[in-house]
C-alpha cells in the first residue's frame, strides 16, 4: 500500500496522505484491549485464524471497488476502508502471535524464536518491490489480487497447522513465598565459571501480581514498550512520507520505489535473529542493547533527514535507509524477548494477552505517530521533509538515556535481569 497510495493519490497532501495509512494504528490502538481478552478467553491460534481471515476481507474488499470505481474519491475510500479492517487484524494478530511465542519458549530460547518468529518479515520484502512491479505492470487490480492470494495461502497455513496440533506451553513451576520453586530445599549453586552474577530482584516482586495498564508503573517494562513503539515510529515516517516525496522530486516509477525499500526489510530480516543470539547465547543485557539501538535508530534518521534536500537521489540517502533496518529489526526482537521474560519470571501476570495487548498498542503508537508527526512538520509547522526526519531522530535520543538509566540503576536493573540458576535437590 505505501508504494500504490502515491501513485492512486498523487494529489494529496501530506497530511492527508498519511492519515490514510494512520487509519490502520488508530483502530488497533483502541481495539487492541479487546483483543487482549478475546486471546485470553479463547487461544492464541484461534486469534491468529481470524487476523489472518481479516486480510482476507481487506484485500476483497480493495478488489471489488477498485473494479467499480475510478474516481479519486472512490480510491480514498477504498483504502480507507481497507485500512481500517486491517487495524481489527492487527489487534488481533501482535498478542495472539507474541503470545504464543512466549507461552512455548523458555528463558533460554524465546529471544532466537522471536528473532526466527520475525523472518516472517521477508514477506515485507515482496510487499514493495513485487508491489510496485505488479502496479507497473497491470495496475492496482493485479497487485491487489496478488495480495489476496497470499492472505488466503495464510489463512489455510495457520488453520492446518492448528489442526495438526500446537505445542504445548512452557511450564511454571509454582512459587514459595520467598519466591522460590516449591518442593525445593537445598540449592546448590552452578560453578562459579558460569555467569550467575546478576542481582537478585527486591523481595517481594516475584509474589506481585499484575494485570492490565498495572504494568505500566513498572519503569522497565514501559521503557521496553517505548523502545518497541520508536523503532516503528522511524521506520512508519519513512514508509510513509518517503514515497510520497520520490514521486513527486524525483518521479520515480512504483516498482523503483518498491526497490528502495529491500535491503531496509532484508537488514531487518537478518539483525532480529541475529540480536536474539546475542541475548540467549551471549549474555548480553537486553536493556543495554535495546539503549544502543534506539541510538543507532536516532543516529540513522538524522542522517536520513540531511540526505532529503538533494535535488537528485543520492546513494547516502539510499545508504541511510537501508541502514535503519538493522536497529529496527534488533529492537524487534529484544523488546519483545525482553517483555516476555520480565513477564514470565519477575511478576506473576494475571491475563497475558492484555498485557502483550498493551505490547501491541505501543507498537500501534509508534506506527500512528511517527506518519503523524512527520505530516504535521511538513504541512503545518512549515518544516521541510530533511528537518522533519531530524527532528524525529532527535527526539530519541531522550529515550535512548532513560533506557540506559534503567539498566545500571539497580532497584529497576532486577526486573529485567535473569534470576541464578540453580542444581536443586527436592525432598
Amino acid at each position: 500500500m505505501v508504494i500504490l497510495l502515491p501513485k492512486t493519490l498523487a494529489h494529496l497532501s501530506p497530511v492527508t496522505h498519511s492519515s490514510v495509512l494512520v487509519a490502520r494504528p488508530i483502530v488497533a490502538l483502541v481495539l487492541c484491549p479487546v483483543a487482549g481478552i478475546l486471546v485470553d478467553k479463547t487461544s492464541w491460534w484461534f486469534g491468529m485464524v481470524i487476523a489472518s481471515g481479516c486480510y482476507v476481507v481487506s484485500c476483497t474488499l480493495v478488489i471489488i471497488q477498485v473494479s467499480t470505481h475510478h474516481m479519486p474519491l472512490g480510491f480514498a475510500s477504498l483504502y480507507l476502508s481497507s485500512r481500517l479492517v486491517e487495524g481489527f487484524a492487527s489487534s488481533l494478530f501482535f498478542p495472539a502471535s507474541v503470545g504464543g511465542l512466549v507461552k512455548t519458549h523458555d528463558d533460554f530460547t524465546r529471544a532466537r524464536a522471536v528473532g526466527l518468529a520475525f523472518l516472517g518479515e521477508a514477506g515485507g520484502l515482496a510487499g514493495p518491490a513485487i508491489g510496485g512491479v505488479l502496479y507497473d505492470y497491470g495496475g492496482s487490480k493485479l497487485a491487489w489480487s496478488v495480495c489476496l492470494i497470499a492472505s488466503v495461502i495464510s489463512v489455510l497455513v495457520v488453520a492446518v497447522l492448528g489442526y495438526c496440533g500446537l505445542p504445548p506451553p512452557t511450564p511454571r513451576p509454582a512459587r514459595d513465598e520467598a519466591g522460590r520453586p516449591r518442593g525445593q530445599s537445598v540449592d546448590l549453586p552452578l560453578p562459579a565459571s558460569v555467569d550467575q552474577q546478576e542481582e537478585s530482584p527486591p523481595d517481594g516482586d516475584a509474589s506481585q501480581a499484575g494485570e492490565g495498564y498495572y504494568l505500566l508503573t513498572y519503569p522497565s517494562f514501559l521503557t521496553i514498550l517505548l523502545s518497541l513503539a520508536s523503532g516503528w515510529m522511524g521506520a512508519s515516517a519513512c514508509t510513509a512520507l518517503l514515497p510520497l516525496l520520490w514521486s513527486k522530486k524525483y518521479q520515480l516509477s512504483a516498482s523503483r520505489m518498491g526497490e528502495l525499500f529491500v535491503p531496509m526489510l532484508v537488514l531487518k530480516a537478518v539483525s532480529g535473529p541475529s540480536a536474539g543470539y546475542l541475548v540467549d547465547r551471549c549474555g548480553v543485557r537486553p536493556l543495554l542493547l535495546i539503549g544502543m539501538m534506539v541510538l543507532w535508530c536516532a543516529g540513522t534518521l538524522v542522517w536520513l533527514g540531511s540526505t532529503l534536500g538533494a535535488a537528485a537521489l543520492p546513494a547516502s540517502q539510499v545508504a541511510a535507509l537501508s541502514i535503519y533496518g538493522v536497529p529496527f529489526g534488533a529492537l524487534d526482537t529484544i523488546t519483545t524477548a525482553a517483555a516476555g521474560q520480565w513477564m514470565d519470571e519477575q511478576v506473576v501476570v494475571r491475563g497475558e494477552g492484555k498485557a502483550f495487548a498493551i505490547m501491541g498498542q505501543f507498537f500501534n503508537l509508534g506506527l500512528l505517530f511517527g506518519p503523524a508527526i512527520a505530516a504535521s512538520l511538513i504541512q503545518i509547522a512549515h518544516f521541510r521533509y530533511d528537518l522533519a526526519f531530524e527532528t524525529i531522530g532527535a527526539l530519541f535520543i531522550p529515550l535512548a538515556g532513560l533506557v540506559f538509566w534503567c539498566d545500571w540503576s539497580r532497584p529497576i536493573r532486577a526486573h529485567i535481569t535473569r534470576r541464578p540458576v540453580y542444581r536443586t535437590k527436592t525432598i
